[in-house]
């Protein structure tokens, strides 16, 4: 509805319409006590926005008359709403697990293997965030400010606790626990200090992890195992747990710069004799490292800068089954791309749009089985089948989106 300006009247006109006010007040009471009557008679008319609608409070529920069909339940509001039943896979060969997905003022939750959809408001939350997945939860923690919630599988959000407000960042922790990395602003030489916490934010007593300051500029990732890696120049570590009685340790694991994780697997860059980059696959599990064929180490260095530069190429990402790495890259004179690698042939595949510009969180994910990668370009959901090397829409309502997560994947 259009808002008209008020336009002021002269002294005339007012005086001349005082003595009409009067009827008129008097005629508007008898119309409203008439009304208020009648209004309670009236329906209620259905909204029309695609979140549904608070409920009216009600004294008591009024008894069925008998043979009656039963009424829906009305959720209540902020309660998760199914915005697609599951009736099979999302998608072909897709598996089992939960992906989730998160837009300014809601989280979705996908079940793979049933195609189920269920949306969960949020407050607004725009602001660069860890978005973290476990078993049966996913917490949104905003970096910079205090708050965020944490969405429990078919309950509404509830406030994430107070506890986490100094974090800057939240890593998956190894019992469905969540380890808190402090905001140390923009100095890289900063000695930084994790503590393992409960969801409820209690802290693990006498755990923590110790990134010491004497590394050199550094950045901590997930493992996606519970644990947290340590990549600087020096090479990826592992920062060892502080317990009682127990100093931690920080272990170098490789020599070289940290690509992507998943699967227990770590992809490293590095330069050989020749000066020409080498990149290495190795198995965590066994140690095992892997040098990839030459072909695919130029495609990798083609996109974005590999090797030289993380910040260049942004997200990046392991199948579980170490084959193939999704890689959001810089494109010269255009917007940033998702690429799928298949790391035995060099095979280049390019998802259809813009990847987001800058982000903190994965924008990647891959399928348990690693048949289906899940990224987000456009703001849209899509997936890209490295079988038939087709890509799909995944319809979750229209909204813009800005985050992505599994149960199974590193967040970073």
């Amino acid at each position: 509805m259009q808002v008209r300006p008020v336009q002021e009247r002269s002294p005339a006109e007012r005086r001349r319409g005082a003595a009409g006010r009067w009827v008129l007040l008097v005629t508007v009471m008898a119309v409203l006590v008439t009304g208020a009557a009648v209004g309670l008679h009236l329906a209620v008319p259905p909204t029309t926005s695609s979140v549904p609608a608070a409920p009216l409070p009600s004294p008591s529920p009024s008894p069925a008359a008998p043979g009656a069909a039963p009424t829906a339940a009305v959720p209540p509001a902020g309660a998760p709403v199914v915005v697609r039943a599951g009736d099979g896979p999302l998608l072909p060969g897709i598996g089992t697990g939960q992906v989730y997905a998160q837009s300014a003022t809601a989280v979705f939750r996908v079940e793979l293997a049933t195609g189920r959809i269920t949306r969960t408001p949020t407050p607004d939350l725009q602001e660069h965030t860890t978005f973290l997945a476990g078993r049966d939860w996913v917490l949104v923690k905003p970096r910079w400010s205090p708050g965020g919630v944490l969405v429990r599988d078919g309950q509404p959000a509830s406030p994430l606790p107070h506890a986490f407000d100094a974090e800057g960042f939240l890593h998956a922790g190894p019992r469905g626990d969540v380890w808190g990395e402090p905001e140390t602003g923009t100095d890289p030489m900063t000695t930084t200090t994790l503590r393992l916490a409960a969801l409820d934010g209690r802290r693990v007593p006498g755990t923590t992890l110790t990134a010491p300051g004497s590394a050199g500029p550094y950045a901590l990732l997930p493992d996606g195992d519970g644990g947290v890696l340590m990549t600087s120049g020096r090479g990826v570590h592992r920062l060892e747990p502080s317990r009682a009685g127990h100093t931690g340790q920080v272990r170098l694991v490789i020599r070289g710069d940290l690509v992507a994780a998943g699967g227990g697997r770590l992809l490293v860059s590095g330069g050989d004799r020749s000066g020409r980059c080498r990149l290495e696959l190795l198995d965590q599990r066994d140690a095992r490292r892997t040098t990839l064929p030459a072909p695919v180490a130029r495609t990798l260095t083609a996109r974005g800068g590999i090797g030289t530069d993380r910040d260049a190429y942004g997200d990046a990402a392991l199948s579980p089954d170490g084959t193939r790495l999704s890689v959001t890259a810089s494109e010269p004179a255009s917007a940033l791309r998702t690429h799928v690698v298949d790391l035995r042939s060099g095979r280049d595949s390019v998802l259809p749009g813009a990847g987001p510009e800058f982000n903190v969180n994965r924008q990647l994910a891959w399928s348990g089985n690693g048949r289906w990668l899940l990224a987000l370009t456009d703001h849209r959901l899509r997936a890209y089948d490295t079988r038939t090397h087709e890509t799909r829409d995944v319809a979750l309502g229209g909204e813009p989106l800005l985050h992505l997560t599994t149960t199974h994947a590193p967040a970073w």
